[in-house]
């Protein structure tokens, strides 16, 4: 079911519980100099860009391996859901992913995915 009531079930239950953290990997937090992660008016925390970013840049890991543990970055934890996404995520092999920008987007802008283009993904 890749319904808007879906969504919420998995932003509301699954996301953070404890099942997820094992297949998704620990959250880490990554410094970037494309992004923050703060407050967002859509759901909780949000992430934000700090410079301008064009359409097609990588904007940074999603997920990712280190010492053969599984990670998400804050990008990939916190880059909240939308039907207007400026981004999505791309696997690059059966292990690691990274945020792609669809369009370009401007400083203080919020980074959004729309999670049902990734169900499955983690």
């Amino acid at each position: 079911d890749h319904s808007e009531d879906s969504v919420k079930h998995y932003m509301d239950n699954v996301i953070d519980s404890p099942e997820f953290k094992i297949t998704a990997g620990e959250v880490v937090d990554i410094a970037s100099k494309t992004y923050i992660k703060k407050a967002s008016n859509i759901h909780g925390e949000g992430i934000f860009a700090i410079r301008n970013i064009k359409t097609g840049d990588t904007i940074g890991v999603v997920l990712g391996f280190k010492n053969n543990k599984k990670y998400r970055s804050y990008l990939g934890r916190f880059t909240n859901h939308s039907s207007l996404k400026n981004t999505k995520f791309e696997k690059l092999n059966n292990k690691e992913a990274v945020a792609i920008c669809l369009r370009d987007i401007k400083i203080g802008e919020e980074i959004l995915v729309d999670y049902r283009d990734h169900w499955g993904m983690f």
